[in-house]
This record gives C-alpha cells, structure tokens and sequence, in this order.
C-alpha cells in the first residue's frame, strides 16, 4: 500500500512521529483495504543514527468483531467507533452491525434495550466506543420467570385460599351467632312466658293463702265455738254420773247402775280432756292465748301436780316422786296456768306407757347455751320407751308412736303438740330422750327469771 499518497495519512504519521506517542485512527477507505480497518502507528528512534521512523500495523476491526460475534452469548451485538486527531481536525466514524441481524443501518435508539459510551485513550488519541444490542441479541432463560411465576401463582392461590377459608369461617361464626341469638331470644321470650306464669301462680297461691288463712280462723273459732257448746253438756253428765256413782241422793237398788255410773264418768272425763286439747290448740293457732308473767311458787307447781296424778299412779302400782336441786330457786316469774298443763300432760304420758317402776318429776337450773339464765322441768320414767325413728316426730299433731297403745290407753296425740307450743310462745325449747326397753326422759328448758325479795308482780307478756 502506498501510505505517504494520502493526505490524511501523511498528516496521522507526522503528528505520531511529533508527539512521539504511539496512536490508532480508522483507516480511510483505500483500494486495497475494506473500510473498518484501523491503523496503528508506533513510532521509534534508532540510536546509531539518530533517525525516527514508525511501527504501522493494521487490524480487520469488523472482522474481529464478527469473530467475536461467533459466540451465542453475543450474538446481536453491535458498535460504533469514532476517532479523530490532529486536534479535532480529522474525525473518523465506523457502526458495525450484527450481520446476523441485518446489513442495514443499526436500529434506532428507540430500540436499543441497551446501550454505553465510553472514551477509550490510544497513544495519544481518543476513541469514542458505543456498543449496544437488538433486544433478540441475547438468548432469554425462562426457567426463572417461570419459577417466580409459578411461586406467585401458588402464594396467590394460597392468599386467596386463606381469605376465602377466613371468609367460610366467619360465615360460620356469623350463622353460630345468629343460631345462638335466636335461641337466646326464644329463651328469653319463653322466661318472660315463665314469669308471667309464676306471677300468676304466686297470685293463686297467695289467694289461696288467704282463702287457707280465713278457712284457719274459721275452724278454730268453729272449734272453740263447739268446744264450749260440748263442755256445758259434759259438765252437767259428769256432775250426775259422779253424783249417781256416790249415792248421794241415796241408795241405788242394783249394783250395776254404779258400776254404769262410773263408766259414765270415766268416758266423760275422756272426752272433756279431748275437748280441752281440741279448744287449747285451736287458741293457739287463732293466737288467743296470752302467756301470763306473774309470781309463782316451782316447788307448790310440782307437789300439786303430783297430788292430782297420784291417784292414777297409785292405781297401777307406779311410784310417782318429785326432786328440787338444791340450786333451784322456788319464787320465779312464769305462767303458772301453763305450766301445769305442760308437766301433767308429760308426767300422764310417761304414766300411761309406764307399767313398772316409777316416774320421777325434777327441776334445777341450767342456763342456755348463750348464757342466759334457765330452768330444766324434767319428767323421767322407766316405761316401754319411743323408738328412735319416732321421736323425730313425737311433738306433731294428731301422731302416735303405737295406735295400738293409743287405742288401748286413749288419747288423740295432742299432748306433747300442745306442749310444744305453749313451751315455743315461752321462748323454750322441749326435747326427749329415750330407749326401748328402758324409759323416757322428756324435758323442758324454759328462761329462769327469779323474783327479787317481795316483788309480786303480776303483769302480762
């Protein structure tokens, strides 16, 4: 190639030998080379004879980049060089595109997905270097996109799971809710319906109450009302039976008519102590009977009631006795009246079921368990005894622990009930004790009030 004929080469080599710095321009189309080529000069200096001269070396550039291009992995690449020298005044271009691709002009910047600039120094020249690529240049891995696509797809599958299982749940707490609302509301409606009931029936029974309370009063004021009208006819029948029994009015011819005389007046006498208990309880329910607080004597309470049951102690062979402790006071407050009703009631009982032995009437004093003073009226015998399953219902109304007993000795089992509630309205309490075979001990605890010196006072409670 003859080099020194161009111009532009001539002036390349002689600023290369000036600067003394090796460079590179594109070499301009000759006719023995391609157009891309780039020439290198380098220049030198031989020592002996002090004379400069120049290395030139020239490169295929497209080819080498074609070269390059041989490679999958840069497939579609392409690039433009620029070049100029001599301070701007010789500016040279080249663009290679991919062949591959197309021949033509690169596209346009629009389509380039990528594409640098970059200044490269040769020698002392510059180069301008821009290499870009057609978006099919590079060979696309879709295992990554289908990876991270099939990983969205089920943690979206999985997101929508969980809220539409969250959603089905809370249909369920919402159907379990309005399940339980209505129950509650059938249940409050049916409570309401309940009340309304209950208020009804508590005006029944309230009503009912009062029809039982008037019906209460009315058979106790019919009960004392017929006890009354009884007792004046048996007054006047044991009064003649006992004035018949004596021979008062004189002798009676035949024997039998005493005999009937005396029957009469046992049956009477019966019957007027079944009317008495009759007419004391019906006081004590229609609330009549007033316990009375005046001076009495404990000591005359017991020897009188003892003088009265003797008789009947004596006719069955039965000691009958009183005991004092000596600690019991013998002037003390109390309803003398009721008093003796209670002790003969429980000293006939114990002689009635007590065929061998005898029955023994005691009072001392014993205080309550709250330490307030008291007295113990206690009636002990050593007859055929209450067998325990009874005694928790030995103080009730109309109860008898053996009807055969009862019917043999008499009696409608109004005693002791009587008892109990004469003992209640004195603030006492009354309680047995007792074994089969062995005897019973009924006994009454009653507030001790003892009378101070001469006081005589007879009030009422």
């Amino acid at each position: 190639m003859d080099l020194g004929a161009h111009a532009s080469l001539n002036a390349f080599f002689e600023e290369t030998l000036r600067t003394g710095k090796p460079g590179g321009i594109l070499l301009p189309q000759l006719e023995t080379t391609d157009e891309g080529c780039v020439l290198l000069a380098v220049p030198f200096r031989r020592s002996r004879e002090n004379a400069a001269g120049l290395v030139i070396q020239l490169i295929d550039l497209p080819q080498m980049v074609r070269f390059a291009l041989e490679t999958d992995r840069l497939a579609g690449l392409n690039a433009s060089f620029n070049s100029h020298w001599a301070d701007g005044r010789y500016e040279q271009a080249l663009k290679i595109v991919d062949w591959k691709l197309s021949d033509e002009a690169p596209p346009p910047p629009a389509l380039r997905p990528w594409a640098s600039t970059q200044e490269m120094q040769v020698g002392s020249y510059t180069w301008e270097v821009t290499p870009w690529s057609h978006y099919i240049g590079f060979k696309i891995d879709y295992g990554a996109a289908v990876i991270t696509a099939g990983v969205s797809m089920i943690l979206t599958g999985l997101v929508i799971f969980i809220v539409w299982s969250q959603s089905q749940r809370a249909k369920r707490v919402v159907d379990i809710v309005n399940r339980r609302t209505r129950a509650l509301k059938e249940a409050h409606e049916e409570l309401e319906q309940h009340y309304k009931l209950l208020q009804n029936l508590n005006k029944d029974v309230e009503e009912a109450r009062k029809s039982a309370e008037t019906a209460n009063r009315a058979k106790s004021e019919f009960l004392a009302t017929m006890s009354h009208e009884l007792r004046t006819p048996l007054n006047a029948i044991l009064g003649f039976s006992q004035l018949l029994q004596e021979q008062a009015l004189g002798p009676i011819g035949d024997k039998r008519y005493v005999d009937y005389a005396k029957d009469i007046h046992s049956s009477g006498s019966h019957l007027l102590a079944i009317i008495n208990d009759i007419l004391d309880l019906a006081k004590l329910e229609a609330g009549k009977i007033r316990i009375e607080h005046k001076v009495l004597s404990s000591r005359l309470l017991v020897e009188r009631a003892v003088a009265l049951l003797q008789q009947q102690a004596t006719g069955k062979g039965i000691k009958l006795s009183a005991e004092f402790a000596p600690g019991m006071p013998d002037r003390i407050y109390g309803d003398e009246l009721r008093l003796r009703q209670i002790l003969i009631n429980l000293a006939s009982n114990s002689l009635k079921f007590t065929n061998q032995g005898g029955v023994v009437i005691r009072l001392h004093p014993k205080a309550f368990p709250t330490g307030q003073p008291g007295w113990v009226l206690e009636v002990e015998d050593t007859g055929i005894g209450i067998p325990e399953e009874k005694q928790a219902t030995l103080f009730d109304r109309f109860t008898q622990v053996d009807t055969a007993l009862s019917r043999r000795h008499g009696g409608v089992g109004l005693g002791l009930a009587i008892c109990r509630e004469l003992v209640d309205r004195m603030e006492g309490k009354i309680s047995v004790r007792s074994t089969p075979g062995v005897g019973t001990t009924m006994r009454v605890h009653l507030p001790l009030e003892e009378v101070d010196g001469d006081d005589d006072d007879d009030g009422m409670i």
